[in-house]
């Protein structure tokens, strides 16, 4: 018995030693956590503030730290979405409500191939990211490109030299009864322009039909009349170019000689300009406004 309750009486000051310990660290561990922000707590938001971007412009990019940890910076990374490959990196400090803006201007040799691009934004072990799309600028005075353009019931086709800023061409067709090509296109960017060969041989304006001097063409997009700019007139081919929008799909560019001919084109052309006319006071007593022809020979 005497050796039990020694036995006892030593082993509960180690018991209790040991307890002790136990809480003490639970208890240091607890106010770690409440005091050092941890992984879990450092949530990091950012945002691309457009959806596209040219070549030469400068991407902007915000976001939010839920929580500051001094001196950590909020790693930025871009990365082409195809391949994965970097483009870009950078670091911002975030301002002490959590805030930051980082921005960079997309250009250079890394900057040569159109698509989707990642922006990755890492603070401590947390990462967020956004996307945005990335166009490379055309020079749509250069013609670069040529589209197969169908003749409405018919197997035959003719090229129609092209070239694109903002979108794509993804079908050409003409309509005899209006004497026009109908262009159907993919339009991305709310400040594009598309440049059209015409070749005379298929498509013309005249002031008598398929004869005559030159005349000007009508330009429809989405069934509204715009504006145009000729760029080059000779005898075998007339470049034009026109502006479009964002989300824009059909461009009619409408004249009076259609190959295979039709009679009486001038007659159709001048009461689609009637129409037009007639449209334009409408809206003006609407107060819309609209742009007039641009035309140079």
């Amino acid at each position: 018995m005497r050796i039990a309750l020694a036995s006892t009486t030593v082993s509960t000051p180690k018991f209790c030693y040991v307890v002790h310990v136990t809480v003490l660290l639970a208890v240091i561990t607890v106010i770690g956590m409440a005091t050092t922000p941890s992984a879990f707590s450092q949530t990091v938001t950012v945002e691309v503030l457009e959806d596209t971007y040219k070549q030469g412009d400068t991407l902007i990019v915000s976001g939010n730290v839920e929580a500051i940890i001094q001196d950590n910076q909020v790693t930025i990374q871009i990365i082409l979405k195809e391949d994965s490959t970097f483009v870009g990196v950078g670091q911002v400090i975030p301002a002490r409500d959590g805030s930051f803006t980082y921005t960079t201007r997309l250009e250079g040799d890394l900057w040569a191939k159109a698509g989707e691009y990642v922006v990755k934004a890492t603070y401590g072990t947390d990462v967020s990211d956004d996307n945005f799309m990335f166009l490379i600028r055309q020079d749509t005075t250069v013609i670069t490109q040529k589209f197969e353009a169908k003749i409405e019931n018919e197997q035959s086709t003719f090229d129609v030299g092209y070239a694109i800023d903002g979108g794509t061409i993804q079908d050409m067709i003409t309509n005899k009864q209006r004497f026009s090509l109908v262009v159907t296109m993919q339009a991305i960017d709310d400040d594009g322009t598309v440049t059209l060969q015409l070749p005379k041989e298929f498509i013309d304006s005249k002031t008598n039909g398929c004869e005559g001097g030159d005349e000007i063409y009508i330009i429809f997009i989405d069934g509204i009349q715009v504006p145009y700019e000729q760029l080059h007139n000779s005898e075998t081919q007339r470049t034009i170019s026109i502006k479009f929008q964002n989300g824009d799909k059909i461009i009619e560019v409408v004249g009076t000689c259609i190959i295979p001919e039709f009679g009486g084109g001038g007659v159709t052309v001048m009461v689609i300009l009637i129409i037009a006319i007639v449209s334009i006071i409408v809206l003006s007593k609407k107060g819309a406004s609209i742009s007039p022809l641009t035309y140079k020979v």
